[in-house]
């Protein structure tokens, strides 16, 4: 249990602006994608929850191709390479989204330990 909430509360307000830029009406694509970029950049620095981008872009870009919506989906993929130009600037570069993609799939029960104690 954490007793500091700090780390995951940055990780929520930056989530809350992600999703308030990308489905904010009236801004220049530019101004979108440059304000995207740098919630992104600051994220990604703050919390690994930043890969979470990914992930609604992702969905996005899923929903746009099931409906064939070509220019929707040429926006989304350029929605994911500034997520993905954002997330590589933290000391780390690409090796914080290839530890963040790690612990997404990894497995976190070791199969040699048991469950019970039999002492």
């Amino acid at each position: 249990y954490r007793w500091v909430m700090r780390p995951e509360v940055m990780g929520y307000i930056f989530f809350s602006v992600f999703i308030y830029l990308i489905e904010k009406k009236g801004l220049s694509t530019r101004k979108l994608l440059l304000y995207i970029f740098i919630n992104q950049v600051l994220w990604v620095n703050f919390h690994l929850s930043s890969m979470n981008a990914f992930l609604v872009a992702g969905a996005l870009a899923v929903e746009a191709v099931f409906k064939r919506d070509e220019p929707r989906i040429k926006k989304l993929g350029v929605l994911l390479g500034v997520i993905f130009a954002g997330s590589l600037i933290n000391p780390y570069g690409i090796e914080h989204i290839l530890y963040a993609v790690k612990t997404f799939f990894a497995s976190h029960i070791d199969s040699k330990v048991p469950l019970v104690d039999n002492k």
